[in-house]
């Protein structure tokens, strides 16, 4: 029998990346979604796959139960996330089955940021100062308790891709960022419901890197240390990310030893994960950690740098076989996204021109589209994804090649 391994949602910009990487394995791939979001998926994704199980992820245990069943019966090997959201249960489902996975006791807290936040002063892991709020005046008498300098970070303890994130530089702007951070009490497109509490964190100086890692049997293979770029003000969104990170040794070697006790704490073991940390003048300091594939496209970027497949190395854990994590080459790649902080209807890019370097030019939008939301600043449009010689060099390539696309839009 064909080994098959169990996707837990195919909404991520990495998900169809693991896809082709466990069938270049031989590994079949079944998806466990619901009817209607299946039904959004495209035609040259649902053709990839083996099996789909429909069950219902807002009732957890339930589909736990469900998708046990599903396991045993077509013999699933490995169980992957494409969606960050249904991470926990995932973990749950590979612990049931006796599959490599990660620790479940502490399954919720590499997708809640307050158990996330609990585990990391439990275990002392370099992170920011932090309260838990379930209301306005607990967030006040807590800010009030802590002695705590602005600016100050407010975020929802269970949401993502900085959706309800603001920066706050005084109590009379934490209404309306609390507000803010409680307004979504469901995920899309599941329905699963979250954890209103309100995170407030101390805002830490410096720059900002997230770190690549596939987890196998406890330790940890660093695929690279990604530099990340965002807007200013108060609510910063991600506008592209660099690999290598442009980092003396020391630095490299103080940002992994602090990763590896994040890692370590949230109970890591066989899969990958997303580091998020500032280096502060007092050293590196985790924000949060995602076990589960990047977003925006990460993973082609370490790839385009350093040859290694972290989708590849992904399912490789997952099934139980020690990952291919030896870099192939020394390059460098980068990716900046292409955005809008206007609303109105996309006619098109112009000035997106075939540029030697440029190795990927994608729009997200068709003509016709209705571009902007509510809860962005800048809706991405699309991105640029460049190689060079070094970080530098795609630096200057990438911004140049996306300062000269424009994005048409009719009101």
């Amino acid at each position: 029998m064909t080994r098959g391994v169990l996707l837990f949602g195919a909404e991520s910009s990495a998900a169809e990346d693991v896809v082709d990487a466990a069938r270049d394995l031989g590994v079949s791939v079944h998806l466990a979604t619901h009817p209607e979001v299946y039904d959004r998926y495209t035609d040259a994704l649902k053709k990839k796959l083996a099996g789909t199980v429909f069950t219902d992820f807002r009732s957890p245990w339930t589909a736990l139960e469900e998708l046990e069943l599903y396991c045993t019966t077509h013999g699933i090997c490995g169980v992957l996330v494409g969606w960050e959201f249904l991470s926990p249960l995932a973990t749950r489902l590979a612990s049931r089955l006796g599959l490599p996975g990660h620790d479940a006791d502490r399954a919720d807290a590499v997708r809640n940021k307050r158990d996330m936040a609990d585990l990391f002063g439990k275990y002392a892991v370099p992170s920011p100062w932090c309260i838990a709020a379930t209301s306005l005046d607990a967030a006040v008498a807590g800010i009030s308790a802590g002695r705590i300098a602005f600016p100050l970070v407010v975020k929802p303890a269970e949401n993502a891709g900085s959706v309800g994130v603001a920066v706050i530089d005084s109590l009379d702007e934490l209404p309306e960022a609390f507000k803010r951070a409680q307004r979504w009490s469901h995920e899309f497109p599941y329905g699963i419901a979250l954890d209103t509490t309100v995170l407030v964190q101390e805002y830490l100086d410096g720059p900002e890197f997230s770190i690549e890692t596939v987890a196998f049997e406890g330790a940890f293979d660093h695929l690279a240390i990604t530099q990340k770029f965002t807007t200013g003000g108060g609510i910063c969104e991600e506008t592209g990310h660099t690999v290598p990170a442009q980092l003396d040794s020391a630095a490299q070697t103080s940002i992994l030893d602090v990763v590896e006790q994040g890692l370590t704490a949230l109970g890591v073991r066989n899969g990958v994960a997303h580091t998020e940390l500032k280096v502060t003048p007092a050293g590196p300091r985790i924000i949060e950690v995602g076990a589960r594939p990047p977003g925006g496209h990460i993973m082609k970027v370490v790839e385009h740098a350093t040859g290694v497949s972290e989708a590849r190395g992904y399912v490789q854990a997952a099934i139980g076989l020690r990952p291919d994590t030896r870099p192939l080459r020394t390059g460098a790649a980068a990716i900046r996204f292409i955005s809008t902080a206007k609303h109105g209807v996309f006619n098109g890019l112009s000035g997106a021109h075939p540029v030697r370097g440029v190795v990927a030019l994608q729009s997200y939008a068709a003509p016709g589209d209705r571009i902007g939301n509510d809860y962005e600043r800048f809706t991405r449009i699309g991105h640029v994804i460049v190689r060079a010689s070094s970080s530098a060099e795609a630096n200057q390539l990438a911004d140049d090649v996306v300062a000269g696309i424009s994005v048409d839009l009719e009101n």
